[in-house]
């Protein structure tokens, strides 16, 4: 009889949700800290869920910034199912890259194609690679586009990665082979995503190295097939422009299109989207600066500082120590306090841009 008491009685109780359910109801009331605590709670005693990976990804865009996502990734990373590791790691250093973290970024990157097989891996590679470009170790960076261009069965990835070659080459002033490259990739016929952003490169190169016929050509076809784009609008605006210094060129987010049907890589130069494709719940942080070179050798930066300042950009130094003891020499263009919107930050890269200069937005941490 008392069991039967018992059961009636539990009956009778209200049923209380789970902690996954609660997470979404405080979510979808915009109680962020509270959805959060509820994904935690979640996430600690379902580690062997096959949900566990996008649960994660989803607790880390409510997080107030993207250094605690980061963490929280980095927390629940030796929970994780089998198999789901590389994916967090590629989706942590994303938010690292926000934060401006491009060697640690670059770091986490790289264990996320050791800790991946075939494709995924070479995709994690490749995005090694082009972080490596941004904190100037050309040389490692060459070596992980060439692994992927000659591995991948993924015709997109495998342009990506030869496109990642010619600003390599680019780079280390090798300009014939850069445009040789870019142009054997337009010449394919069909249009493929980031075309408009191998125009635009192919444009500033050919550009570069007075090849008018060619640059011309590059512009015509921005403007005929990409008309509004932000690659024909930058074109637009270089051409005829006085050219100016010609820096280290840093990857920027036009200049590292996507691969079709790859997973979302972060792009450089802007703050990175989540693998939910939805930006953190907070509000979105303000570039403070932007990055126009990265040097292990201090008097290169001095140069690029020096023709800068004559340009009439207050650029400076800040200096980086990277994991292994190299020093690098970072040279950035602070934004105005009153500037640090979309629109000023927008000018300032559209400034830098039409005197051939590249740049990325540096967030703070």
């Amino acid at each position: 009889m008392t069991a039967v008491l018992l059961f009636f009685f539990a009956l009778s109780l209200p049923a209380f949700p789970d902690s996954l359910t609660e997470a979404r109801d405080w979510e979808k009331k915009s109680d962020y800290p509270r959805a959060l605590e509820s994904y935690r709670t979640w996430l600690t005693g379902n580690p062997a869920s096959p949900e566990f990976r996008r649960i994660l990804l989803q607790a880390a865009r409510l997080c107030p910034d993207p250094g605690s996502a980061a963490a929280l990734l980095d927390e629940f990373l030796p929970r994780a199912p089998r198999g789901e590791a590389a994916g967090i790691l590629a989706e942590k250093a994303s938010y690292l890259e926000v934060r401006g973290d491009y060697a640690e970024a670059q770091a986490v990157m790289e264990e996320a194609a050791r800790r991946s097989d075939g494709e995924e891996s070479l995709h994690h590679l490749l995005r090694s690679a082009e972080l490596l470009l941004e904190t100037g170790d050309l040389d490692r960076s060459m070596e992980q586009a060439r692994a992927v261009a000659g591995g991948s069965s993924q015709p997109a990835l495998k342009r990506r990665a030869i496109f990642h070659l010619a600003r390599l080459f680019a780079a280390t002033g090798d300009l014939s082979e850069a445009c040789r490259l870019a142009a054997a990739l337009l010449e394919e016929g069909a249009r493929h995503r980031g075309d408009e952003a191998i125009l635009l490169f192919l444009f500033e190169t050919a550009g570069r190295l007075g090849q008018e016929s060619r640059k011309k050509a590059a512009l015509d076809r921005l403007a005929a097939e990409y008309p509004e784009s932000p690659e024909y609008r930058l074109a637009r605006l270089a051409a005829g422009s006085p050219s100016g210094v010609k820096p280290f060129p840093s990857p920027s987010s036009l200049l590292s299109p996507p691969a079709e049907g790859s997973p979302p890589a972060a792009g450089a130069g802007k703050a990175a989207v989540p693998e939910s494709g939805v930006p953190a719940a907070s509000a979105p942080q303000i570039p403070w600066a932007v990055q126009t070179g990265s040097f292990s050798v201090r008097e290169n930066a001095e140069y690029m500082v020096l023709d800068l300042k004559k340009a009439g950009f207050p650029a400076e130094i800040r200096e980086e120590t990277r994991p292994g003891g190299n020093r690098m020499h970072k040279v950035v263009v602070p934004l105005p306090p009153d500037a640090r919107t979309d629109q000023g930050t927008q000018n300032l890269l559209i400034r830098l841009k039409e005197r051939g200069i590249e740049g990325f937005l540096i967030f703070p941490p």
